[in-house]
């Protein structure tokens, strides 16, 4: 009976301080699969939304399950409705595929993944966020639209809100050229 209190209570310590590892805000409270693992995999966007604010406007779309709309403040009566399929395909070994198809568009954007590491003054979790670095873009007609190298790619943030098994809820936050986009998307393991 002894041994298995003392079972109990180390199970229990266990316990306390795995759960002091959680990064994202909803991660699970305890996962036996690294970071890494629960990262990599073939993921499709069920959920989420975009909103892009320059001087002039706002435009808003929001993706529920296969549908999207989009809204913008400059033209209120104009709701753009539509079908999207969009999916992630993130590998081990540092390299990310990302398909949208929109209507009858199509968009591949490819490159390397990584995480970033912790930071304080940003409140910062080590592996709380992944960066994106997109070396080359494909548009529908298979045309290469941009190849990137070095300095010039396109880097695109992600804090991770929840990184399980089977979901992925990340947000978003940036400024290019006058231009401050937010987001937050659910993805979910296919």
């Amino acid at each position: 009976m002894k041994r298995l209190f003392n079972i109990f209570n180390l199970f229990f310590i266990a316990l306390i301080i795995f759960a002091g590892c959680k990064k994202g805000e909803e991660d699970p409270n305890f996962s036996f699969r690294t970071r890494k693992d629960r990262l990599t995999g073939d993921w499709i966007l069920t959920r989420g939304f975009i909103s892009s604010t320059n001087k002039n406007s706002t435009v808003n779309t929001t993706y529920s399950n296969s549908k999207y709309i989009t809204t913008s403040s400059q033209n209120p009566e104009l709701i753009i409705e539509g079908n999207y399929s969009r999916t992630l395909s993130i590998n081990k070994e540092g390299n990310f595929i990302d398909e949208t198809y929109k209507d009858d568009q199509f968009l591949k954007m490819q490159g390397e993944w990584t995480f970033l590491s912790g930071n304080k003054s940003d409140d910062l979790k080590n592996k709380e966020a992944v960066l994106f670095k997109i070396t080359s873009q494909f548009n529908s007609f298979g045309n290469i639209l941009n190849q990137y190298e070095g300095d010039k790619r396109p880097l695109i943030t992600v804090r991770l809100k929840n990184l399980s098994n089977t979901e992925i809820v990340w947000t978003s936050n940036g400024t290019m050229d006058d231009q401050v986009t937010e987001s937050e998307l659910t993805w979910k393991l296919r």
